[in-house]
């Protein structure tokens, strides 16, 4: 049985993009035997299961009913128990279960939801608008928590904008997840907020590397690509034969490329600040193993607890204000110069920083994004 939330649209054939590994057999019971036409596209999804209904023209629906109890959040007077989804694309991520405990022990409900389960389809209802269908053990949800990695695919953020759009509190933001996740799009928003990151200039097939040397000298020069994580995709070039190299091989697999300064001085160790409703909450230093000039913990790094300057923090909250994004990882490494942002991650570990820190961040995480949503259904 599907729930459904009443939804707009004028009459357009049926359509919808099925999850990877679906059946054949589903989609066509779907389309009812028609003719098919196949297309390939960046749109949307289908599952049996229950389903929700873009809103109309209609007044908007304020949502399903909140749950009132003794011993949750407190969002303003009131006390609420709500329904989470934790959407996350990321397998065995390690922070997945001290959240999910986090968010029970303040008294919500929470399911952890894989975007490929979700289906979106267009044109098969009567009134000829959307409907998403997430599988029959799914609830409906009040709230969507994303952990969504740089690599999370298209489609992923269509789900998201099409649960924007049923007045579904999505935390991070759709936007804020396609900003953060693409760096050549985050150095042109940082610099644009007046955010201090290290010199950077993006490379195309066709770009001039001499005149990259000339704005940013070297060696050493970082090179990244522009959707990466975990210090993955990265990679520091000591000479310009290496450099040139480097491109020579990555512009032939067609990858753009980010040239940036290296900033040697910070010595394999950089700041790893934990931003939540664009407060700066907590701080950890991060330092290289061995001769790797990357300070991943992902990568074998090691953190320790870091009282942040005033500094440090303005710039992480500065940071995140620029790309909109309600719950981040700020990296800063130290230059000469000061601090500066090499990186803003929509989707924080938070397994090493819980340790460097001993703090309770998954509560703090979840007890923000409750009252953010609390506060948006009361609006409408």
């Amino acid at each position: 049985m599907m729930q459904e939330l009443a939804g707009p649209g004028a009459p357009m054939p049926t359509s919808f993009m099925p999850r990877r590994g679906s059946k054949a057999s589903e989609a066509l019971d779907r389309l009812g035997g028609a003719p098919v036409v196949v297309k390939s596209t960046c749109g949307s999804k289908k599952r049996r299961g229950h389903a929700l209904r873009e809103p109309s023209g209609a007044p908007k629906r304020r949502g399903p009913p909140v749950e009132r109890f003794s011993n949750s959040t407190v969002y303003g007077k009131s006390k609420i128990a709500m329904k989470i989804w934790l959407l996350t694309n990321i397998e065995n991520r390690a922070c997945a279960p001290f959240i999910m405990a986090a968010a029970r022990n303040l008294g919500h409900e929470i399911v952890q939801v894989h975007p490929m389960q979700c289906h979106v389809s267009y044109g098969a209802s009567a009134n000829g608008g959307g409907a998403l269908s997430f599988g029959e053990n799914v609830f409906h949800p009040q709230l969507v928590l994303t952990r969504l990695g740089s690599t999370t695919p298209d489609t992923t953020l269509h789900l998201l904008k099409y649960l924007e759009q049923c007045s579904i509190p999505c935390i991070n933001s759709s936007n804020a997840i396609a900003w953060c996740r693409d760096k050549t799009y985050s150095y042109h928003k940082l610099s644009q907020a007046g955010v201090p990151i290290p010199k950077t200039v993006l490379l195309g097939p066709k770009a001039c590397l001499d005149e990259a040397i000339e704005i940013i000298p070297g060696p050493p020069w970082v090179v990244k690509l522009p959707r990466s994580s975990k210090g993955l995709g990265v990679l520091i070039a000591d000479s310009l034969r290496s450099l040139k190299s480097s491109i020579d091989v990555l512009h032939g697999l067609g990858q753009d490329l980010i040239l940036q300064e290296a900033i040697t001085e910070a010595n394999g160790s950089d700041i790893r600040v934990l931003v939540v409703g664009g407060v700066a909450v907590a701080a950890m230093r991060r330092s290289a193993s061995g001769d790797d000039f990357r300070s991943n913990l992902f990568l074998g790094g090691a953190a320790a607890k870091l009282d942040m300057s005033n500094e440090v923090s303005q710039i992480a909250e500065q940071a995140v204000r620029a790309l909109q994004v309600d719950i981040a990882g700020v990296d800063l490494l130290e230059s000469k110069q000061g601090p500066v942002v090499i990186e803003v991650n929509n989707s924080p570990g938070l397994v090493g920083i819980q340790e460097a820190t001993g703090l309770d961040l998954a509560s703090d995480i979840i007890s923000f994004v409750v009252n953010k949503a609390a506060s948006a259904s009361a609006a409408r």
